[in-house]
């Protein structure tokens, strides 16, 4: 089934998953090739976690505030 829709109609229903799932932004941001250079040294100024990045909302610009240690990031994930 999947491999019958287009490409625009799998955009918009990874987009549509995306929206119920968040913690598949994570699947697919590691599927993504990382960029070779320096890692980045600065967490945002709203950040209280010490591993966020910045987001390109601000709807998208939260921070669990666990701590270095506590951050919800070590949590394993949840396929509920």
């Amino acid at each position: 089934m999947i491999d019958n829709l287009d490409l625009e109609a799998m955009r918009g229903l990874l987009r549509n998953l995306a929206e119920r799932q968040p913690a598949l932004i994570l699947d697919i941001w590691e599927q993504q090739p990382q960029a070779e250079g320096p890692a980045r040294q600065e967490q945002p100024h709203w950040c209280m976690c010490g591993k966020c990045m910045d987001m390109p909302t601000v709807e998208e610009e939260l921070c669990c505030r666990g701590g270095q240690d506590n951050c919800l990031s070590l949590e394993p994930v949840s396929y509920c």
